[in-house]
């Protein structure tokens, strides 16, 4: 492949040798007007000069016709990172470690190294025409009581996914690719959007008042992505104001909790005076949540080799 230099070295070499030899015929053109009789020393210098001029002006007109070329190949390379269509389409998770904190003390609900669930994590897509803008989305259920859901007083649980007492929630993260860094990716999103009982995707503004921004940073690593976030906010705590009355199951198994609000009363009942029954006082944003994970994810479950990431797991 023959650089652009080496291109626009070989023109001006061209532009050269032609202005050369536009000299040299107006010289023969003297030289030839003399031995034709024309001595007239004014007519014959009148003739060269005309004929320079003619052979000075072609030759900056391919100058300037080179100039542009130069001019539009320069253009054509540009030196600036703007392709980050690899990053968009369908994720999932191939090995992930994840950690959990809630006030800033570790949770027991932490992964180390969790291998090849090839459960859907993402999906990106572009914002605008090019693939610099990208948007990930995440969906996740959490549990409806840390959304003030489903408890007395408050709007029903919806429900989603398998078995009760959960909601759907999303992430919606956005970011920019970086003219300076290829194949990286920095995401961040300000508000956690939460679906409602009609199906739509409503933001907790009130929340993303006191928490902070959730980041999300992937790269282009090995078959896919590596993406490592870290995510706050700010959750309900229930609080048990007073023990209830709990009565015996069967086989010794707990039973029901009853409407008996006097522990004396509970015990001729033969029931047991217990937080399990406790009426229970619902504090917003009583505790800080934040979760910190990194993850590993390709776009095709037969990239996430069993025999590197899950030689045990079927």
């Amino acid at each position: 492949t023959v650089s652009i230099s080496t291109k626009v070295a070989t023109k001006a070499t061209i532009l050269t040798m032609n202005f050369s030899a536009g000299v040299r015929n107006v010289l023969l053109a003297g030289f030839l007007a003399v031995t034709n009789g024309e001595t007239h020393a004014d007519s014959a210098a009148e003739k060269v000069r005309h004929q320079l001029d003619v052979a000075l002006e072609s030759a900056r007109g391919r100058g300037k016709a080179n100039h542009s070329l130069r001019h539009r190949q320069l253009q054509v390379v540009n030196p600036l990172h703007t392709d980050f269509s690899m990053f968009v389409g369908k994720w999932y998770d191939c090995m992930h470690t994840t950690l959990m904190t809630f006030n800033g003390h570790p949770d027991r609900h932490m992964a180390e190294e969790k291998a090849c669930s090839m459960k859907k994590f993402g999906t990106v897509s572009k914002i605008g025409k090019s693939s610099q803008m990208l948007r990930f989305d995440i969906m996740l259920l959490n549990s409806c009581d840390l959304h003030d859901l489903g408890g007395k007083g408050q709007e029903p649980c919806p429900n989603d996914g398998f078995g009760k007492g959960n909601v759907f929630v999303k992430y919606s993260f956005k970011g920019i690719g970086s003219f300076a860094v290829e194949k990286k990716i920095e995401f961040s999103s300000d508000h956690t959007y939460m679906r409602d009982k009609k199906g739509e995707w409503v933001p907790l503004q009130n929340k993303a008042k006191i928490e902070n921004r959730d980041t999300l940073i992937c790269q282009e690593y090995m078959e896919g992505i590596v993406c490592d976030w870290k995510i706050n906010e700010y959750r309900t705590k229930k609080k048990a104001i007073e023990m209830g009355c709990q009565m015996k199951g069967k086989k010794g198994s707990p039973g029901k909790c009853v409407d008996i609000f006097d522990e004396q009363e509970c015990k001729k009942k033969k029931g047991t005076w217990t937080e399990d029954c406790a009426e229970m006082e619902s504090i917003p944003n009583s505790f800080v949540y934040d979760s910190f994970a990194s993850y590993y994810l390709v776009k095709d479950a037969k990239k996430c080799d069993p025999a590197m990431f899950c030689p045990t797991v079927k």
